[in-house]
């Protein structure tokens, strides 16, 4: 059982940035709750299920367990969801094709005054694997990963306001302003990625699309579909690391 929290600068308004701006004639800072969660580990499944390598459930304010597997379009690496999630993962063929599965239920509103609340359930499933024949210090592995998140009544009843704040991100207001246009947000996204080294440097290859299966207005720029696809050079996971996107 882990129990744990972090504090991160940044504003009450924006939960893709942890970053302070120094201004305001010396003003005091504002510091928030970052992160604050219990993680539980049932180790009783991993001793006697077969191939279970990882099984975890956690709730609170909590890391985002689906961002590992994405390309950082759809999310944000400061973003940290508020709910519960559910992973597993698996070792097959001596750890060289290993299945995942996230699940998570997070709430995105809450308000007595909102006709109805808004939540986010995702589910993301997936493979890394260790294509056969080639040399052991290569280290190729690739991921192949399928989320589907519905963010319920999220684009309704002002639920991308926050303190007056819009979160839309760019998503054009219908009417009074309390809805957004896009009427809904049933995400289906599809990441690919495959990591080798070259002469010991680490190198990423990646692609990340996908679409809103839920877009009630019609654009014809087809703007309910983001993709990117981007390389990365180094890993920077622990002291003296870096990398290059």
């Amino acid at each position: 059982l882990d129990l744990g929290f972090r504090i991160v600068s940044g504003s009450a308004t924006d939960p893709t940035s942890t970053l302070q701006t120094f201004t305001g004639d010396f003003t005091f800072k504002s510091i928030f709750l970052d992160q604050a969660y219990v993680k539980y580990h049932p180790s009783f499944l991993e001793e006697n299920i077969p191939y279970l390598e990882k099984a975890e459930v956690g709730g609170g304010k909590v890391e985002n367990p689906f961002f590992e597997n994405s390309g950082g379009l759809l999310w944000d690496a400061d973003v940290m969801p508020e709910g519960f999630y559910e992973s597993l993962a698996f070792g097959f063929f001596d750890k060289k094709l290993k299945p995942f599965v996230n699940l998570g239920q997070f709430i995105l509103q809450e308000s007595a005054a909102t006709p109805s609340d808004a939540e986010l359930y995702g589910v993301q499933a997936g493979v890394r694997w260790n294509p056969p024949g080639l040399a052991k210090d290569s280290q190729v592995q690739l991921t192949h990963a399928l989320s589907y998140l519905d963010y319920s009544d999220y684009a309704h009843s002002s639920n991308f306001l926050v303190s007056g704040t819009s979160l839309a991100r760019g998503n054009t207001v219908a009417g009074s302003g309390t809805a957004l246009s896009a009427g809904d947000f049933n995400i289906l996204q599809i990441y690919n990625d495959v990591k080798f080294k070259v002469g010991g440097l680490p190198v990423k290859l990646f692609s990340d699309v996908f679409t809103n299966l839920s877009d009630q207005t019609p654009d014809p720029d087809d703007r309910s579909v983001g993709y990117q696809y981007g390389l990365r050079l180094g890993e920077a996971r622990k002291k003296g690391n870096w990398e290059a996107l």
